[in-house]
């Protein structure tokens, strides 16, 4: 019994999140302002075009990060949100979370919305 328990202690140790959290506040704080498209996105059928002014919608795993956008003259409920960045932790050196790379990308493709 003391084997097996041992065991399952090592396992939940190795499955930490490569973003702490500490660091998905301030993900979520992405959430809060108003972004200017750089670029189209998404289907045909729902896309996002340059210039439009979007909302974010920042979602983590255990190994990942997503970023969708939605318009933000449809309600929330309505709209249909578009991916527009998916990272893994791969993409992150040592595979650990780095907000100046994380910004890097997702400024690659929206601006803040200037008031």
């Amino acid at each position: 019994m003391k084997k097996w328990a041992v065991a399952v202690l090592v396992f939940l140790c190795s499955c930490s999140s490569f973003i702490k959290d500490e660091h998905i506040a301030g993900l979520k704080g992405y959430e809060s302002a108003r972004y200017v498209m750089k670029q189209n996105a998404g289907r045909e059928d729902a896309p996002l075009r340059k210039g439009e002014v979007v909302s974010l919608i920042v979602m983590t795993g255990g190994d990942f990060i997503k970023v969708y956008a939605y318009p933000v003259a449809v309600d929330f409920l309505k709209a249909e949100r578009v991916l527009i960045l998916f990272l893994f932790d791969e993409d992150f050196k040592d595979k650990a979370f780095d907000k100046q790379y994380f910004e890097e990308r997702l400024f690659q493709l929206v601006d803040v919305r200037r008031q």
